[in-house]
């Protein structure tokens, strides 16, 4: 019993660290990302720079690009490995 419960809190633990790691690498935008760029709905367009400046709180905004993988998928295949073989 208490192998189990620590092979679950190790694996808890790790897919935790993958998730975000694999997240802050690929970083896909969520479906909400344009209102958390720009919360009042209206993008500014930068002249100097040609290109869009994002006016949203910048942690909200990092987490919005935080969308792939899923982490119960981690967990499923995690335990999934450790329990087959």
């Amino acid at each position: 019993m208490v192998k189990a419960v620590t092979c679950l809190l190790f694996c808890v633990l790790v897919t935790g660290v993958i998730t975000d790691a694999i997240k802050d690498a690929v970083s896909r935008p969520r479906p909400g990302f344009f209102w958390r760029c720009f919360p009042d709905g209206r993008g500014f367009f930068d002249n100097v720079k040609k290109d869009v400046l994002c006016i949203g709180d910048k942690d909200v905004v990092k987490e919005g690009h935080k969308s792939f993988p899923n982490p119960k998928r981690l967990v499923s295949f995690y335990l999934f490995g450790s329990v087959v073989p």
